[in-house]
């Protein structure tokens, strides 16, 4: 299964259910006026006058009563990495929805445009630093004489009092303890700090919130993120790809959430599993040698070289597994060229702790490129 966060947090800002939740939560005047039952998904894909394609990942209209006009445009943006010039895109889009009602004549009886609402839901781990207003990408060029007693309306056009702006929800900046348990978003904050922390939420808490939702675009949200994260703590990948996990009537296992503690516990697993390997190998060779001589310092002489040897093939071992796991969730998450430019990377590696670093990037990467770059300076 692919999961791309940016792709993936499309499903979720899809939801009727999340939208609403996060309108009466973080815009609550709007929401107390708004009529969510009418509330309605349009098309992102804006074509200007310039024949120019542009696309949003989501845009809403919400009505304010059962009448057509007025409505509330509102605009949600996925993104996984830092963007300064976020505000400039918003305000694009904004205005590429603006001439769409124009041409399908949604506005008011005057020719009224909309009023609108811009939020970026950010998932990076880099902390978002760009400014959320237009009016801060502009540099303040004009001398303070030029500026100095000017009308209001001067320095609007300055650009001075450029208003357009965007809310921003930055996940890995919120502390679930601080939002409502039982919201959608809460559970979002909750599975994303599994890749800080290494430990995912209760699965089966969360799959009966889903079942009891019966919305589609959540469940295969947090389908998707769990068969991202999951394998870092340890999850069996068949039981992320069969249908009873999060499944297709949203259905979970419930005798166990098949998770182990963290991170640190799978890695601390691939290296006993490769000493193990190494010691009953190296005993065994060992003793062969030594009874073949019937003397206990060949005994002795062959346990050591055997288990020298038979660790190292173990280790080998441990090694190899620990590649075709990454490469795995390469695959997984990236798709088959991505993993087939990988492997190359993989076979250059013979230390544990460089491959780890591969598979961290594998969740903190978003972008194939920015992946295997990482990859080659592990």
């Amino acid at each position: 299964m692919t999961w791309r966060h940016d792709a993936g947090y499309k499903l979720f800002l899809s939801s009727p259910l999340v939208v609403e939740e996060i309108l009466r939560d973080r815009f609550p005047t709007w929401a107390r006026a708004l009529d969510f039952s009418t509330l309605e998904k349009l098309s992102p894909e804006f074509v200007g006058d310039d024949l120019v394609q542009r696309h949003a990942d989501i845009l809403w209209k919400i009505r304010f009563g059962q009448e057509p006009w007025p409505y509330l445009l509102f605009q949600a943006e996925a993104q996984s990495s830092p963007n300064r010039l976020m505000a400039m895109r918003t305000a694009e889009y904004r205005l590429r929805a603006f001439q769409e009602m124009v041409r399908g004549g949604h506005v008011g009886p005057n020719g009224e445009l909309p009023p609108g609402l811009e939020l970026v839901l950010y998932n990076g781990s880099a902390r978002w630093k760009a400014p959320c207003d237009l009016a801060s990408l502009i540099a303040p060029g004009l001398p303070a004489s030029v500026t100095a007693g000017t009308t209001p309306e001067a320095r609007q056009a300055f650009g001075l009092h450029t208003e357009e702006h965007y809310h921003l929800i930055e996940l890995r900046g919120i502390d679930p303890a601080d939002l409502p348990p039982d919201r959608w978003l809460t559970w979002l904050v909750r599975v994303e700090r599994a890749r800080w922390s290494g430990r995912l939420p209760d699965a089966v808490a969360l799959g009966e919130a889903i079942r009891r939702s019966g919305d589609e675009y959540i469940r295969q949200t947090f389908r998707n993120l769990y068969a991202a994260l999951g394998w870092l703590v340890g999850m069996p990948e068949q039981v992320l790809e069969s249908a009873e996990f999060f499944g297709e009537e949203g259905m979970i296992r419930t005798e166990e959430t098949l998770m182990a503690e963290s991170v640190r516990q799978m890695k601390e697993e691939w290296r006993r599993a490769a000493i193990e390997e190494g010691w009953r190998e190296g005993e065994q060779k060992g003793l062969e040698k030594g009874l073949e001589k019937g003397l206990q310092r060949g005994l002795q002489r062959g346990l050591q070289r055997g288990l020298q040897r038979g660790l190292q093939r173990g280790l080998q071992k441990g090694i190899r597994r620990q590649r075709a796991l990454v490469l795995g969730q390469a695959r997984l998450k990236f798709g088959s060229e991505t993993a087939a430019e990988l492997q190359s990377v993989l076979e250059s590696l013979s230390e544990s702790k460089r491959i780890e670093k591969v598979a961290e990037a594998i969740i903190e990467c978003s972008v194939a490129g920015e992946f295997i770059r990482r990859a080659r300076r592990a």
